[in-house]
């Protein structure tokens, strides 16, 4: 086919013709539909087995869970006429449970701090009311429960992320001793226990010290708690009380700390790793 515009000739050809689709797969059959019994007329009302919310609403709030308790049974089809196609196993109602929940927040830091933490309550099958925090929320507290109601204390509570804020302060040798200093930044180790794992790594000598110079190990392995001693947010290592020659602990010495803390919150537990180089003050 052509055409001719202002003494233009323009052609124009059939394209090529495509291919036939694929058939369909057919499809699967359905599951069976399942038979629920209640006794009695009326319809259940709407159940609220779990509620998510944010910590800052539940100050002063109480929440209203509801969960209704089915048993399961078979033989169905022998309580329906011939000829019914239903699963045969089918649902009995048996109680539905009630609970209110109530937070009291006895922690010493304002639930203000820690308003944009979500958490989920859900009420379980046995009666009792799971509350759910945030991973980034550690709880120390208790649950009273009773068989209408639940009520959540909170005595403390920190973000997991305050569990992992030790800085490395100094070490220095006086009188003899060779002292490791560390501080809390988070300030929150009258809350957390700590053990100390340490690899400690020397020069033969201060002579001509530099961050190239080779080391070796002379300790690798757990701080005995007896060497530690804690004032509030700050850790004191004795670490002229571990296995390690005297030389090698002396001032002007270079070392190598890797210095791991086991921190642990009630249930929870964290690891912090701190490395520092340098020379023995």
């Amino acid at each position: 086919m052509q055409y001719k515009v202002n003494d233009r000739r323009y052609y124009c050809e059939d394209g090529r013709s495509g291919r036939r689709g694929y058939d369909g797969r057919d499809g699967r059959d359905g599951q069976l539909g399942q038979l629920s019994i209640v006794e009695g007329l009326e319809v259940l009302p709407p159940e609220q087995p779990s509620i998510e919310t944010r910590l800052s609403r539940m100050e002063n709030a109480t929440f209203d869970l509801s969960k209704d308790i089915w048993t399961v049974r078979r033989g169905a089809t022998s309580l329906l006429a011939a000829g019914s196609i239903v699963s045969d196993d089918y649902r009995e109602f048996v109680e539905r449970l009630e609970k209110s929940v109530v937070v009291v927040w006895n922690a010493d830091r304002s639930i203000a701090e820690f308003g944009d933490v979500p958490v989920t309550l859900s009420l379980q099958e046995d009666g009792f009311v799971k509350a759910d925090f945030s991973e980034d929320l550690w709880i120390d507290g208790t649950a009273e429960q009773t068989p209408d109601s639940t009520t959540y204390t909170v005595n403390h509570a920190i973000r997991a992320s305050e569990a992992t804020q030790l800085n490395i302060a100094n070490i220095v040798a006086e009188n003899g001793r060779v002292q490791l200093a560390l501080v809390d930044l988070a300030q929150q180790s009258h809350l957390i226990s700590t053990q100390f794992q340490i690899q400690y790594r020397s020069t033969r000598s201060s002579v001509h010290f530099n961050e190239n110079r080779r080391t070796r190990t002379r300790y690798d392995g757990e701080i005995p708690p007896e060497l530690v001693t804690q004032d509030f947010n700050r850790f004191t290592i004795d670490l002229s009380g571990l296995p390690i020659e005297e030389r090698y602990l002396r001032s002007g010495i270079g070392v190598e700390l890797k210095i791991t803390a086991v921190r642990q919150f009630v249930s929870h537990q964290a690891e912090q790793t701190l490395r520092w180089n340098g020379q023995i003050e």
